[in-house]
């Protein structure tokens, strides 16, 4: 096998199934259960509206304190899983139902602590609940209702970021080596079968990186450390465990700005929050403990 052959090899085994997400800003969805960013989510009658209680940061202007928080999450969108499943070429996803997906707007915790537990919640509906509009909790601040808008799926091929190729994809990472022109050179080959990294929105597939990968950081923080301070003091022996157990971390959902006339969704500057989960709870369809980081230029 040639070197072209080799390359060609290894880009197909490091790519991996999307959904690219677009959004409609001034269309409102036709019917209940449908893909859609924003507006009152359709639910079952009953449910318990998700409650963040955990912790931000806040600055005095001199030094950062742990402040407490008790706020509703936001909602952000729903995904009709019956839409998105004849475009899930990967088969992670459950085949009906809806997913919502929430988040604490106001403080928008980064991830990095075990006190940011709570701060973004995925619910999944089945397709034989009733869903309703349901309204906004009263204590939740009008400014952090985000205005509607239809989404709709395409199916997408994505490649991991450049940054991440030696601990993704080391056998590609190897033939294209490490120099400026290997960099553009992978940006062309990518963008030649459909891979861009945008900062977009998607479900599935690779994480366009802004800062490190986060599968190490999901799995840290799941064990009970924190990241804010540079990276904490861990034992040899599970350093092992931690770097074996991060590649069962997968990437639910990346959400990059939104945007409509007269309003915008950003994450710091220009920057996404990623919903990650571990395989074997996506198999399940247990989407309790999934893990939410915000990265940001």
């Amino acid at each position: 096998m040639d070197h072209q052959q080799a390359l060609e090899r290894a880009l197909a085994e490091a790519m991996k199934g999307c959904l690219r997400i677009q959004y409609h800003p001034g269309e409102k969805p036709s019917r209940i259960g449908a893909s859609k960013f924003g507006g009152r989510p359709h639910l079952p009658a009953g449910f318990a509206w998700p409650w963040y209680h955990g912790e931000t940061l806040y600055y005095d202007g001199k030094n950062f304190t742990k402040v407490p928080v008790h706020r509703p999450l936001s909602f952000l969108c729903q995904i009709d899983l019956a839409e998105a499943a004849p475009l899930d070429k990967t088969g992670l996803l459950p085949k009906s139902g809806l997913l919502s997906f929430f988040y604490e707007l106001d403080s928008q915790p980064w991830g990095y602590d075990p006190g940011h537990k709570g701060a973004a919640k995925v619910c999944w509906t089945p397709a034989e609940e009733t869903l309703v509009e349901t309204d906004f909790p009263p204590e939740m601040e009008e400014d952090l209702h985000l205005p509607e808008q239809t989404i709709t799926l395409t199916a997408a091929a994505s490649l991991p970021s450049w940054d991440d190729l030696d601990g993704q994809a080391p056998a590609l990472a190897e033939l294209l080596g490490k120099d400026d022109d290997s960099y553009h050179r992978y940006q062309a080959l990518a963008e030649e079968r459909g891979c861009c990294w945008e900062y977009d929105s998607h479900l599935l597939g690779w994480p366009d990186l802004i800062q490190n990968p986060m599968g190490p950081e999901c799995e840290q923080v799941a064990r009970g450390y924190s990241l804010g301070h540079g990276l904490p003091p861990i034992p040899p022996e599970e350093k092992e465990e931690i770097e074996a157990a991060a590649g069962d971390w997968v990437l639910l959902f990346q959400m990059g700005t939104v945007e409509d006339e007269d309003f915008e969704l950003m994450w710091g500057d220009c920057g996404c929050i990623y919903f990650w989960i571990k395989k074997q709870d996506l198999a399940a369809g247990n989407f309790d403990r999934v893990w939410l980081i915000l990265q940001c230029g």
